[in-house]
């Protein structure tokens, strides 16, 4: 088990691996429109992957996984902007034990 203090070295580390910056949109029903809840630094990268399309071909697929600081408050459904792009939000690893940072996947929106 990691000391509170060696955590807090880890959290703060990591933060220099965030090159980039994103704005966190939430929907709001009431307003029936996106609103920017927050920004956060991070650091994102494609993820490949290959699933069986509805023809049942085979089809390449690239999600993104980003990295944020571990207590951002990003959840399934937001949608993240950097860089020129948006992304939609299909999880987290929010929630883990003594988590040094937060891993979301997202897909980009077309």
């Amino acid at each position: 088990m990691l000391s509170t203090r060696e955590l807090a070295r880890m959290r703060a580390e990591v933060l220099r691996w965030m090159p980039e910056t994103a704005q966190v949109l939430r929907w709001e029903p009431l307003t029936v429109s996106w609103v920017a809840v927050g920004s956060h630094p991070c650091g994102l990268g494609p993820k490949r992957s290959v699933t069986r399309g509805d023809s049942g071909l085979l089809e390449g697929v690239t999600l993104w996984q980003f990295h944020f600081p571990y207590d951002a408050d990003i959840r399934g459904g937001d949608r993240l902007t950097t860089g020129g792009h948006t992304y939609n939000v299909t999880g987290t690893d929010q929630g883990r034990t003594d988590a040094v940072l937060l891993t979301v996947q997202a897909g980009r929106t077309a």
